[in-house]
């Protein structure tokens, strides 16, 4: 093996390890590929909401961790682009909740969220439908 095989060999090799640890790292969440998107903000004791467009077919995914502590309760709405509930839960500072819906039709999204006091993070990732 010459010097020009042995190079070109460990800049493959380099090239697949890279794609499968940026695989792994997408696939749990830790990062997000292109065509995803995430929106992550911050809800400290007064109610809010943000917005966001999914497609339809598009798999949307909510996360909430709680930032105080404290024996607090919080709520949150999705609604769809009609203005239908497609998620009404609530959440609590004992750890992070989890919710998933798949978008039925394409248009903007509202998240609605009320802390009742409490601080915290939410974040909301949309994955294009698969084609």
């Amino acid at each position: 093996m010459d010097r020009r095989d042995f190079l070109s060999y460990i800049v493959v090799g380099g090239t697949g390890i890279i794609i499968v640890v940026v695989g792994f790292l997408a696939d749990q969440g830790m990062i997000d590929l292109p065509g995803d998107q995430a929106i992550s903000e911050e809800f400290r004791n007064n109610p809010g909401s943000l917005s966001f467009d999914a497609d339809a077919g598009a798999d949307i995914m909510i996360r909430v961790d709680p930032e105080s502590d404290g024996n607090r309760r919080g709520e949150m709405t999705l609604s769809d682009p009609n203005g239908t509930e497609v998620i009404d839960t609530r959440f609590d500072t004992a750890g992070n909740t989890h919710e998933s819906h798949t978008a039925e039709e394409s248009g903007s999204y509202q998240l609605s969220v009320d802390p009742h006091g409490g601080t915290y993070r939410v974040t909301v990732s949309v994955n294009d439908p698969e084609e």
